[in-house]
């Protein structure tokens, strides 16, 4: 019986986690303020398998209003969000990078000259890079 309800417990936390309520808020010069959720599983698997179109699906995944946490640009095309200014879109993706602890090549590399290995995910192939 105590494994069912701790069972359910788990079900009822990832069910909790799904609606994906973690965001913070951020100013970006020449857009305002905007919300930057945490990617849902759904989201950087579309992120990562996407070849044209990375970053503004990213974007799309992540993007949402600061105030109710809601995904904003969902309505918009992929299209639509590539036409965004390179420096605006450049500024938000760091910021997404930050907020969803994503490192760059750039700082994955400055790890390794320092002498830090670079954290891996536990399925990550480390011959990927």
């Amino acid at each position: 019986m105590a494994q069912n309800i701790a069972a359910v417990g788990l079900a009822a936390a990832f069910l909790a986690l799904a609606e994906n309520k973690d965001f913070v808020k951020d100013k970006i010069e020449g857009l305002g303020e905007v919300g930057i959720k945490k990617l849902s599983l759904a989201e950087r698997d579309a992120w990562l398998n996407a070849a044209d179109d990375s970053t503004a699906i990213l974007i799309q995944g992540t993007v949402c209003d600061p105030e109710t946490g809601e995904l904003t640009l969902k309505s918009l095309t992929k299209e639509q969000i590539k036409g965004i200014p390179a420096p605006i879109a450049d500024e938000l993706v760091k910021k997404i990078y930050k907020h969803n602890g994503i490192k760059t090549v750039a700082e994955v590399q400055a790890e390794k000259e320092a002498g830090q290995e670079p954290t891996e995910l536990k399925n990550s192939d480390p011959t990927e890079a």
